[in-house]
């Protein structure tokens, strides 16, 4: 059942901002000061491709994933200078266990909406993650990589 907006709880907001982006500073946090000693490491982030396509029905979720944009970006700008690289991933429809509890016309209408016809799978996000994590991303920084088998474009 769709909430919009204007009938959602503004807890569940607090919470979806709170979960979704202050933890993403509040780990970054965590791990700056001894990567800028070092001058050198590697951040990524989770962000979501909701920050990009909107979320009908979750617009603080989409709005904290886009906040995790945001941080991506002016974070990497600040510790370029010490060879830091941090980048974002937005993934889509991912098979996860949370998703065996979505009901199946929110799956069927998932793959739909999908122009590769699937949801992705969890190696999907861990690939992209392990290139932004490797030596092979060395020159980039401050990007987001959607993982969404193209829904992005729809």
């Amino acid at each position: 059942m769709e909430r919009l907006f204007r009938e959602s709880d503004p807890q569940l907001s607090d919470f979806l901002i709170k979960i979704s982006l202050q933890t993403t500073i509040d780990c970054s946090r965590q791990v700056v000061a001894s990567m800028c000693d070092r001058h050198g490491g590697k951040i990524v982030n989770i962000a979501s491709d909701s920050a990009f396509i909107g979320s009908k029905s979750a617009a603080a979720y989409a709005a904290a994933k886009a906040g995790v944009i945001g941080f991506t970006r002016s974070l990497s700008r600040e510790l370029a200078p010490f060879q830091i690289n941090v980048n974002a991933i937005a993934p889509g429809y991912i098979k996860t266990r949370a998703s065996t509890l979505l009901p199946k016309a929110f799956i069927d209408k998932a793959i739909e909406e999908t122009p590769l016809g699937f949801l992705g799978e969890p190696e999907d996000v861990a690939n992209a993650v392990a290139f932004f994590a490797s030596d092979e991303s060395r020159y980039v920084t401050g990007q987001t990589l959607i993982v969404n088998g193209g829904r992005w474009m729809n």
